[in-house]
């Protein structure tokens, strides 16, 4: 009776061993590590396709213009290359115009971006002309005016009149206009004001 419980255990072992052979059979085989670094670099090789490099743009010039108006053939906005002179943009522009004051351009002069070059008429360059030798003849002469020709200048009353007087009698005559700071009671500011209408 032993002999055939023993039978019976021995027989339910076997059998459970061949269904685990079995079953381990079925399963895929495991990856090795020459398939895993296999996997690895086709992987970076499908990257490296799929990654796009934009392309090396070399520097681009910005691009520079010019508005030339007035008596001119062509007058209009231009673009202008580095180092190009006014000479260069009234060519552009199709040359001086019959009636432009040539004299008053300085055709030697480096043009900037953005700048705005008018050709004045001959008639427009003559009253302009006109217009500053009158501010010119009405200047005053620090060194020679007198009280009431100084009290004439803008922000000049007869106190600061006779500071100018005294000063140059102390030091001598002005070497230049800025020294006109120098006298009591005028600054910086007062001599903004002064410098177009004061001469030595």
């Amino acid at each position: 009776m032993d002999f055939l419980v023993n039978r019976k255990w021995l027989i339910a072992v076997f059998v459970l061993l061949v269904f685990i052979v079995f079953i381990y059979l079925q399963q895929p085989p495991s990856p090795t590590m020459q398939d895993l670094l296999s996997d690895s670099d086709s992987s970076d090789l499908m990257l490296e396709e799929n990654i796009k490099v934009a392309p090396e743009v070399d520097g681009v010039e910005e691009e520079k213009f010019v508005d030339v108006k007035g008596y001119v053939k062509n007058p209009g906005v231009y673009k202008v290359k580095e180092n190009m002179r006014v000479k260069d943009i009234i060519e552009l522009a199709g040359g001086f115009d019959t009636e432009a004051a040539e004299r008053a351009i300085n055709l030697a002069q480096k043009v900037n971006d953005g700048e705005m070059i008018y050709v004045p008429s001959v008639e427009e360059f003559m009253e302009e002309s006109v217009e500053q030798e009158e501010t010119e003849n009405k200047r005053v002469s620090i060194n020679l005016g007198t009280k009431d020709e100084l009290v004439k200048l803008p922000t000049i009353g007869p106190k600061k009149a006779e500071a100018i007087i005294l000063y140059r009698e102390e030091n001598g005559h002005f070497t230049t206009i800025e020294e006109i700071k120098n006298v009591s009671g005028i600054g910086e500011k007062t001599f903004e004001q002064l410098k177009e209408f004061i001469d030595l």
